[in-house]
């Protein structure tokens, strides 16, 4: 069966629990506040969790702070430091307006895919 991009599946034989992150909006604070508690980074590490970041994550909620990216830049390095370390399950599942977000942010700064 096929299913949408915007669908993650877990294993049902996994042993591995998701912890699911919503809404963290560029604040950094939160998201390492997150991983510090109840022994998050060791239980990825062990691989008995699975760090599942909902949408709203690398933008601002503040208007007036959509045009300064250091927060999302700060956010963005982040997910992807923890995403290439071997021993983190993580999913970042994105709405299409944080995709344009990141790609304004790229216009902005010159960069090109």
């Amino acid at each position: 069966m096929e299913c949408p991009a915007e669908t993650e599946h877990f294993p049902s034989s996994s042993k591995t629990s998701p912890v699911i992150v919503g809404d963290l909006h560029a604040q950094v604070d939160n998201l390492l506040k997150i991983l510090s508690e109840n022994c998050l980074l060791d239980c990825l590490r062990l691989k008995t969790a699975t760090l599942v970041i909902l949408g709203d994550a690398i933008h601002s909620e503040n208007a007036n702070e959509l045009d300064k990216f250091d927060t999302s830049m700060l956010m963005m390095d982040l997910i992807i430091r923890l995403k290439l370390q071997e021993f983190i399950q993580l999913h970042l599942i994105q709405k299409v307006r944080e995709l344009k977000f990141v790609l304004l942010f790229m216009m902005k700064k010159g960069i090109w895919i």
